[in-house]
């Protein structure tokens, strides 16, 4: 069985890897040369027809050259364009400088996990309590080979209490183990553009105890409520009545009783009311979430 400290530095060279995979590669730094043989040769062909009198064939090799020095001038420009500094970019840390930050995630987290195999490396956050609502931990995953993709990591509820009416959603930001970065995306994308394991973590980390409220998937007051089906109200728990006949929940504006909810699309319907002795005949009881 590998060792801790091996598998650590093999994470380390994973994420140098893929940050050395976005460096100029060596095909950037080519000379445009088959464009500059290009105009050589037609500048060629030029000098012996005019040494020949065919004035004409010159005039169309002419027009040719225009044409290929001014791709070769386009050629030569994005060449010098690679020899430029880029402001932006950062030179890749060294594998000693990897290695620091992963060992530097253990006195953070709860704990910390590598998966070689899905060149996968994974933290445990403490439990996460927003407004009152436990959420419990969460375990966020970055894959080191696609530090780059739009999505590269990962956040997995550990101890599941979704929001009743969306079960992907197991934190107001996290909908379907994504999630909504919101102001932390800038910082979250330069964190890993430069190889910071630890402050990406951190980053993650403190938006999953942060609730901005107006933003999420679902808002944190309604949180345990359960959605009526007929106009989508959201209800505390307890609040919606139980329909065998529709098989659904309805809130008490339209649950409060069989007639009257029958008779409301009665009337919509411009059809008679149904007499009470009829509507007795439907089978009316609280939900099972308000047991």
């Amino acid at each position: 069985m590998m060792n801790a400290r091996r598998k650590v530095f093999k994470a380390a060279m994973l994420l140098r890897w893929a940050l050395l995979d976005r460096q100029p590669k060596p095909e950037d730094f080519c000379l445009p040369s088959s464009a500059w043989e290009a105009v050589e040769s037609l500048a060629s062909r030029i000098t012996r027809a005019r040494s020949r009198g065919w004035n004409l064939a010159a005039a169309l090799l002419l027009q040719q050259l225009r044409f290929e020095v001014q791709c070769c001038r386009d050629r030569l420009g994005d060449f010098a364009g690679n020899l430029q500094p880029d402001a932006n970019s950062q030179a890749v840390p060294s594998s000693n400088d990897l290695i620091r930050e992963v060992f530097a995630l253990e006195n953070e987290f709860v704990e910390v996990s590598i998966d070689l195999d899905e060149a996968e490396i994974a933290v445990t956050t403490e439990h996460v309590v927003l407004e009152g609502i436990e959420l419990g931990p969460f375990k966020i995953c970055l894959q080191l080979d696609r530090i780059f993709a739009s999505s590269p990591y990962r956040v997995i509820a550990l101890d599941r209490n979704p929001a009743a009416s969306d079960s992907s959603v197991t934190h107001p930001h996290v909908q379907a183990e994504h999630l909504c970065e919101g102001d932390g995306q800038a910082a979250i994308a330069a964190a890993l553009k430069q190889g910071r394991l630890l402050d990406f973590f951190l980053i993650v980390n403190r938006l999953l105890h942060t609730y901005a409220a107006g933003s999420a998937y679902v808002e944190l007051d309604a949180w345990h409520g359960e959605p009526c089906r007929s106009c989508g109200y959201m209800a505390d728990d307890g609040k919606l009545s139980y329909c065998q006949r529709c098989d659904d929940n309805l809130c008490d504006e339209l649950g409060g009783s069989p007639a009257l909810f029958f008779g409301r699309i009665s009337i919509g319907l411009r059809r008679p009311l149904r007499s009470m002795s009829s509507a007795k005949s439907w089978s009316w009881r609280p939900s099972s979430s308000s047991k």
